[in-house]
């Protein structure tokens, strides 16, 4: 048996983010339509999306 070892936490990867915003571009759409763009699962997928963004722009100016 080998000893569990601890390590960083690692940072998703540009495809990862770029996956993960694909996928809830979808979703937010989808659930737009659905139960309107004022309601709050809705703004909050968006301001879900808006982070991924965020964080994925900030890969590209600082090369994390």
């Amino acid at each position: 048996m080998q000893p569990l070892s601890v390590s960083e936490p690692t940072s998703p990867t540009n495809d990862d983010l770029l996956m993960k915003i694909n996928f809830l571009k979808i979703e937010l759409i989808e659930v737009g339509l659905v139960i309107g763009l004022n309601h709050p699962i809705t703004i909050s997928l968006s301001q879900k999306l808006d982070k991924l963004i965020s964080e994925y722009q900030k890969t590209q100016i600082y090369g994390h």
